[in-house]
């Protein structure tokens, strides 16, 4: 998922083709939405003219100011459509990457430290259930475990075996 950093617009070191590629492939193979595709000669002139307007010096301004990546696409973006140019594939990718529950950085950022070198072997699900209860629920291990005994069914469910069915 590192792939999909570039998205951030914070890093003065701009993109490279092959870290935009990574993305669009991992996009087309996990975002299946009839009649949306990339197209890789089109995206890849979208991210020259990306990386033209988002040059070394306007990042290290927008780092300055702190402008969220939000606003940064809106600048880009405005700037593209008051100059008819056109980038339908990279509006996909920052669309899908701004739409992720959360910040999708944080996201990640707490997968890696769930996902060590020492929990290899936690599976996917596991994983899943980990970041969805570590994102969705901002209370501290003592008040989950509390909110949890005040729940007899939802308990019953834990300590059942039918979800291993």
């Amino acid at each position: 998922m590192n792939a999909f950093e570039w998205i951030a617009l914070r890093s003065t070191v701009t993109p490279t083709w092959e870290v935009v590629e990574k993305s669009a492939d991992w996009f087309t193979s996990h975002v299946h939405i009839s009649s949306v595709s990339l197209v890789d000669t089109e995206l890849f002139d979208e991210i020259v003219n990306v990386k033209t307007f988002a040059s070394v010096e306007k990042v290290q301004q927008w780092n300055d100011s702190k402008i969220s990546t939000d606003l940064r696409w809106v600048e880009l973006l405005t700037h593209f459509d008051v100059n008819q140019i056109s980038c339908t594939n990279v509006l996909l990718l920052v669309e899908y990457c701004l739409c992720l529950p959360g910040t999708w950085k944080r996201v990640f950022s707490l997968m890696n430290n769930i996902w060590t070198s020492d929990k290899t072997q936690l599976n996917v699900d596991t994983l899943k259930a980990m970041l969805i209860t570590k994102v969705n629920f901002s209370l501290s291990c003592s008040d989950f475990y509390d909110m949890l005994l005040q729940q007899p069914r939802l308990l019953k469910a834990i300590h059942s075996s039918e979800k291993y069915n």
